[in-house]
């Protein structure tokens, strides 16, 4: 009878223990992960950092879900030969380059929080797409007011 007990003890306890729930990524850390992953594959001079989402959609297949980001991300001042640990300590550098990327990312639901990158197409914005339109407009008033 105890045995029997023991069991039940544990399947309920291993019951419980896997059905906790894994937080979700975010858009950010689904971005982040492309970001990153361009960073090891590309090596440029100075790491990429995410600046914005423009634009993301999702596809939800059985076992996973793949993320469709359009992204910006902009030069560092963190040189890549020190070896980046963390993106958060660096800071966006002074008229650093910025890259437009079209990103698709796979999430399985086994491995939840390993983002896995499947592309990454970046273009260098040229210094007139920096901003948005509305950005645009909003510079304008501004600089007409002085």
């Amino acid at each position: 009878m105890k045995s029997l007990q023991r069991i039940i003890l544990f399947v309920g306890f291993f019951t419980v223990t896997v059905n906790v729930a894994v937080p979700a990524l975010t858009s950010e850390d689904v971005a982040s992960a492309a970001v990153t992953n361009y960073n090891k594959r590309h090596t440029p001079a100075n790491a990429f950092k995410l600046f914005r989402i423009l634009k993301e959609k999702e596809q939800n297949l059985n076992e996973a879900t793949i993320h469709f980001i359009r992204l910006q991300m902009r030069e560092t001042t963190c040189s890549t030969d020190t070896g980046i640990v963390e993106l958060d300590d660096c800071h966006f550098k002074d008229n650093g380059v910025i890259m437009k990327c079209n990103t698709r990312v796979i999430v399985s639901r086994r491995a939840p929080r390993r983002p896995r990158v499947l592309a990454i197409n970046c273009t260098v914005v040229s210094p007139q797409e920096r901003f948005s339109p509305d950005e645009w407009t909003v510079l304008a008033r501004v600089s007409s007011q002085t």
